[in-house]
C-alpha cells in the first residue's frame, strides 16, 4: 500500500506521508543553483507540517458543547496543560485521488466514528507546487444529517539552517490574541505593530496568536541571514496566524488557521456546515531570491 507521495517542479521537491495526515515531511527548492530544505520532520516532534481538524491549536479542558450536547477530547497538551491540542487528522490515512509529477489530490472520508466528534466529514486536500514554493487547497464537506462545527489550520515547520536567531520576521497588519496561563483567549487583543517591518527575531520564543486586520493582505514574510525573504500567504478563509519558534531554534512555524484558539466553545471564527455543505481553504508559500 502507497504510503507516500513525491512531488516535483523545476527543483522543487515534496515528499508527502499518506499515513500522518497527509502531512509533507520534507520539501526543498533551488536557489541560485544550491539546494535548500524548507520543510522537514524532527524525531519524537508531534503535529510538524501536519493539518490540524477539527480545531487548531488548544480547546479548552478538551470540552465543548454544540446544540445542546457536550464532547470530550482526550487531553494531550505537551506542556501538561489541561487541554486538547490541535484534533485528531494528524495520524489519519488519506487516499490518492489524482496525482501527477506536480500535484496531487488526496482524501479522507470521516465516518463520524469517535464519540467526541460525531459529525462525518469528507477532507480533500491538494497540493501543488510551484516554482520554489506550494499552494495547498483544502476542501471540507460535510457528509452527515446535522450540522457540523469545525476549524481548520495548518502547521508548517520552515527549517533554517543557520537558526532562526538571525532570521527577520514581518507580519501583515494584525492584532495580537492574549492568551492566559493555559494558552486561551482572554477575550482581550491588542494591535501588533512589533513585527511591521523586517524585525530579526534573537532570543525571542513566540508562541503567540494574531489575527489579520485587512482580508485579502494575509502575508507574512520570513528573511533568512543568507537574505531569501520566504512568503506564507493564506486566503481570507484563514483570518488567523500562529506563530510558533521551535525549542532547538531551527525551525519557525508559521501556521495559517481559520479559526482563534478554542473556537470550539468561543465560536470565534468557527464554521459551521449544513449538510453536504462544503467550504475551501487556500494557503501556501514561496522562496524569493536575495
Amino acid at each position: 500500500m502507497q504510503s507516500n507521495i513525491d512531488l516535483s517542479l523545476k527543483g522543487t521537491k515534496a515528499t508527502i506521508s499518506l499515513n500522518n495526515g497527509a502531512a509533507i515531511t520534507s520539501l526543498s527548492v533551488q536557489i541560485e543553483g544550491a539546494e535548500k530544505t524548507l520543510m522537514m520532520v524532527h524525531p519524537n516532534h508531534r503535529f510538524e507540517n501536519a493539518w490540524l481538524f477539527p480545531f487548531p491549536n488548544r480547546l479548552k479542558n478538551g470540552r465543548f458543547e454544540f446544540e445542546g450536547n457536550e464532547y470530550q477530547f482526550p487531553l494531550n497538551d505537551n506542556d501538561q496543560m489541561p487541554n486538547a491540542l490541535h484534533g485528531f487528522l494528524s495520524d489519519q490515512g488519506f487516499e490518492v485521488i489524482t496525482q501527477s509529477e506536480s500535484h496531487c489530490d488526496l482524501r479522507f472520508e470521516y465516518p463520524g466514528d469517535l464519540a467526541y466528534y460525531p459529525f462525518p466529514c469528507t477532507i480533500n486536500i491538494r497540493y501543488e507546487l510551484v516554482e520554489n514554493g506550494l499552494k495547498t487547497d483544502v476542501t471540507i464537506t460535510n457528509q452527515g444529517l446535522t450540522k457540523m462545527p469545525f476549524g481548520l489550520g495548518w502547521h508548517p515547520y520552515f527549517h533554517f539552517e543557520n537558526g532562526v536567531d538571525d532570521a527577520r520576521l514581518k507580519m501583515p497588519e494584525c492584532t495580537t490574541v492574549q492568551l492566559d496561563e493555559l494558552g486561551i483567549p482572554k477575550g482581550v487583543e491588542k494591535p501588533s505593530h512589533y513585527f511591521d517591518e523586517f524585525t530579526k527575531l534573537e532570543q525571542q520564543h513566540l508562541d503567540n496568536c494574531y489575527r489579520t486586520t485587512q482580508p485579502g493582505k494575509n502575508m507574512t514574510e520570513a528573511q533568512f541571514n543568507t537574505g531569501e525573504i520566504l512568503q506564507v500567504w493564506q486566503n481570507g478563509e484563514y483570518p488567523f496566524i500562529q506563530v510558533y519558534t521551535h525549542p532547538e531554534r531551527k525551525s519557525l512555524a508559521i501556521e495559517p488557521m481559520s479559526c482563534a484558539v478554542n473556537a470550539l466553545n468561543s465560536g470565534d471564527g468557527l464554521t459551521t456546515l449544513g449538510p453536504n455543505e462544503s467550504k475551501q481553504f487556500t494557503a501556501g508559500f514561496k522562496l524569493i531570491p536575495s
